[in-house]
């Protein structure tokens, strides 16, 4: 696992998304957990171990029912709880629709969410 580059890297809003969602990589399909979603990329927890660079196919599913398929390339690792890991990934190829799709979803945020995001980043600091 390489480093993180942390909040500074980001170059789209991101939004928090606990949602399952359906990871491809090496022939293999399975469920995640995804933890935050941007127009850019995604955080996700897994089990399973992804090297940076590595490519993945993955399904979201938006609050609605609109369903995105995407690719994606995994940009850093960090140890998750419980013997998990998070990943970041940036999407790739992801068509203006779903592009529009994801930020109009992420530009709905709650106050909650913001001020939760907010005392979070303090928190790191």
């Amino acid at each position: 696992m390489a480093d993180f580059k942390g909040i500074e890297a980001r170059r789209t809003p991101r939004r928090v998304f606990n949602r399952a969602i359906g990871v491809l990589h090496g022939g293999r399909y399975s469920i995640q957990q995804a933890l935050q979603l941007s127009e850019g990329g995604m955080l996700f927890t897994s089990d399973s171990r992804f090297a940076n660079g590595e490519r993945i196919v993955a399904t979201v599913l938006l609050p609605g029912g609109d369903g995105i398929l995407f690719q994606a390339e995994i940009i850093y690792g960090r140890p998750g709880l419980n013997g998990s890991f998070q990943y970041g990934v940036k999407f790739n190829g992801v068509g203006i629709h779903h592009k529009r799709m994801i930020r109009n979803y992420v530009s709905a945020k709650t106050q909650a969410e913001a001020e939760a995001e907010t005392e979070n980043r303090e928190t790191e600091h």
